[in-house]
C-alpha cells in the first residue's frame, strides 16, 4: 500500500511540475504616443507588467501574423522597431498634469493653465482630452 502511495504521489509532483509554465514578465518604457519621435532614449516612465496583472489587460497589445510582422488589421505598421526583440504596446491613462506645471492635477489651482482659478472656471480641466495616449516598448526578461 505504501508503495502504491509513493507512485501516486510522484506521478501527482510531476504533473503538476510539468503543466506549470512560466508566468510572462516585460520590462517597459513609456512614450507620449502623439509625441513619441522614435527615440528610444527619450521615455517618460519605466514599468514592469505581467501576465498575471490586471494592468496587462489595460494594455493593447501588438498582434503578429506568421511572418512576424505586425498584423496591421489591429492598428497599425511599427516597424520602425525590431519586433523580434520587442513586444509593443498602447494604453491611455489619465493626464495627472494637464496643464505641465509640475503641480499634479489634485493640488494645482489652475488645472489647466489658463489663468482662471479653479472654482471660477467653467472649464477647469480645459476643453482638450485630459488622457494621455501611451507606446510602451517592452522587452522580456
Amino acid at each position: 500500500m505504501l508503495q502504491k502511495l509513493n507512485i501516486f504521489l510522484f506521478i501527482t509532483i510531476v504533473m503538476i511540475f510539468s503543466n506549470c509554465e512560466k508566468e510572462r514578465c516585460l520590462n517597459c518604457n513609456t512614450y507620449d504616443l502623439l509625441t513619441f519621435n522614435l527615440d528610444l532614449q527619450t521615455f517618460s516612465d519605466s514599468l514592469r507588467v505581467c501576465e498575471n496583472e490586471d494592468l496587462w489587460d489595460e494594455i493593447v497589445w501588438g498582434e503578429y501574423n506568421t511572418n512576424n510582422d505586425i498584423d496591421i488589421t489591429n492598428g497599425g505598421d511599427f516597424s520602425f522597431i525590431d519586433l523580434d526583440i520587442y513586444t509593443l504596446g498602447y494604453r491611455s491613462v489619465d493626464n495627472l498634469d494637464i496643464d505641465g506645471d509640475g503641480i499634479p492635477n489634485h493640488s494645482d489651482d489652475d488645472v489647466d493653465g489658463d489663468g482662471s482659478v479653479n472654482y471660477e472656471d467653467t472649464t477647469p480641466y480645459g476643453i482638450n482630452s485630459n488622457t494621455i495616449l501611451e507606446l510602451l516598448i517592452c522587452i522580456e526578461k
